[in-house]
């Protein structure tokens, strides 16, 4: 896979639920100057994906191609550039109210009386 680089921060996703940001840091160091580590959580929980950012975009790069596809304990881990803020071809989050979701469309139809206007 090939990525065009625009910054130096990767996220990091298939992370185990008991990794830390110094596991993380002594790991992602190898490749360069951690600038910081970020672990997501929601509602207290893990979601199991982390940022990484780095001083350089080369730093970045060699990080992805080292430790793409690698295990950290029993999780194959994906490690990829960030997209860009507003970028149109970030993949977007589920939901299952975003309009153009099935889980919409199949409860907006209950409440339509005419099929046709469903089936739209």
């Amino acid at each position: 896979m090939i990525y065009f680089f625009t910054m130096s921060r990767l996220i990091v996703k298939n992370l185990p639920k008991i990794i830390t940001e110094e596991k993380l840091k002594t790991i992602f160091s190898e490749h360069g100057v951690v600038t910081d580590i970020q672990l997501k959580y929601k509602d207290g929980k893990f979601r199991q994906f982390a940022f990484i950012g780095y001083q350089n975009e080369n730093e970045a790069k060699k990080a992805i191609e080292s430790l793409n596809n690698t295990f950290i304990s029993t999780r194959k881990i994906s490690v990829e550039p960030c997209a860009l803020l507003g970028d149109s071809n970030k993949p977007k989050s589920w939901s299952k109210y975003a309009p153009d979701s099935t889980a919409y469309k199949k409860k907006q139809c209950k409440d339509i009386t005419s099929k046709e206007e469903c089936e739209k």
